[in-house]
Parts: C-alpha cells; structure tokens; sequence
C-alpha cells in the first residue's frame, strides 16, 4: 500500500510546526461557541489531510469520534497549557478553550505556512463553524474510510463507504440517517480525498481509546 505521502521526506522541526497548525485552529475557532477538544481533533486531520497535505509524522487511529493522533495531541494539549497559551475546561462533552495568560505568544510563527495554506484553513474552519462536533466528526471519519480505500485500491462506492463508516466503531450507528446527505456534501464542496496520508487503522491495544 503506497500513498502520497510515501513520495515527501519528513519535515524538520514537525512537531513545531504542527503545533503551530494546531494553535492556528484554536485561535481562529475562539469565537465558536461549538468549538472544543473533540471538533479540534476532527478539524486537525482534515487540516493534516485535506487542506496542507505535509509530513509532520502523522500517525492517525481509529477512535470511536474519528481519527485521532494521541501521539501528539496528548503532548500538544500539555504543553499549550503548561505555556499558559490557553486553558482547557470542561463543558457537555467537551473541553473547551479560552486564552491562557499567555495567550499572545501563541499568535506568532505561522511563516511555517503560506497564504494558500491558511486560506485554504480558513476555508475548511468555516465549513465547520457553526456546527457542533457531530458534523465533522462525520465528515472526517467518510473522508479516513474513502481516502483508506483510494490507498488500499478498494472498490469504492457510496454503500461501500457507509458501510465502513459504520464498521469504523460501534457508536457511529446514530449517524445513518445522515450519510446520504453527508457524502453528496462532500461531493458538491469537492471534498473528494486524493489517497494521501497513512491508513487510518484501529489501534493496537485496547487501553488506546479515552
């Protein structure tokens, strides 16, 4: 199984500059009264494989709200609060972000990524903005399930890809209903995935999923 991202080198210093495109989500989501830890998650794949598409050493897992990179999330969330760029609170089902004391250091060094790539962030923030979690977790579990699919050379097709979905984890049942419209949005929007990225697998061991 060969994606595109096999054919890029690993990024120097990765880790920065994925957590600057981390912080860049928050801090353009700040007003979004929806906004929390789970829609980041969500949001940041499809930042990591939509709209940039570079190696920072992503290595997204199933998790029964969608993909999730643990490995550097866990870390992400310590050190932004650790920093004091934002604190995190619980809300619902959510953590949800408010400016830390610090929160101006977090606004500096986005010159890791060019005007097309935040345009393009932008865009993808906006789709989002006024929904709850629920929307892009759909939307980024039918895009892990098309693009594995697209990287493993596998038939696709609409029932094909609801049935993955569905498989995904147990609890994505409560979205049937809402996978029709879900993939004819992302036909219209042109949110088609290319194959590129790894194989978005379910975890090795069970303790993974919090």
């Amino acid at each position: 199984m060969i994606s595109l991202l096999d054919t890029q080198e690993l990024e120097n210093n990765y880790f920065i500059k994925r957590k600057v495109l981390a912080t860049y989500i928050i801090n353009q989501s700040l007003n979004d009264s929806q906004f929390g830890d789970v829609k980041f998650e969500k949001l940041l794949y499809l930042s990591d494989y939509f709209a940039i598409k570079r190696n920072f050493n992503q290595n997204y897992l199933q998790k029964a709200a969608g993909p999730y990179d643990n490995a550097f999330t866990i870390p992400f969330f310590k050190q932004i609060e650790n920093s004091k760029w934002f604190t995190r609170t619980k809300k619902g089902a959510q953590y949800v972000f408010k400016p830390g004391k610090n929160h101006e250091k977090s606004t500096n060094a986005y010159s890791y990524f060019t005007d097309e790539e935040l345009q393009k962030l932008n865009k993808l923030i906006t789709y989002f903005k006024k929904s709850n979690y629920e929307q892009p977790e759909i939307i980024s579990t039918l895009y892990a399930v098309w693009n594995n699919r697209i990287i493993r050379q596998q038939l696709i097709t609409d029932e094909f890809l609801k049935e993955d979905f569905l498989n995904w984890d147990s609890q994505k049942a409560k979205y049937r209903d809402r996978l029709d419209a879900a993939l004819q949005w992302m036909k219209k929007e042109e949110f088609i995935p290319d194959g590129w990225g790894k194989v978005v697998e379910k975890p090795k061991s069970k303790k993974y999923n919090r």
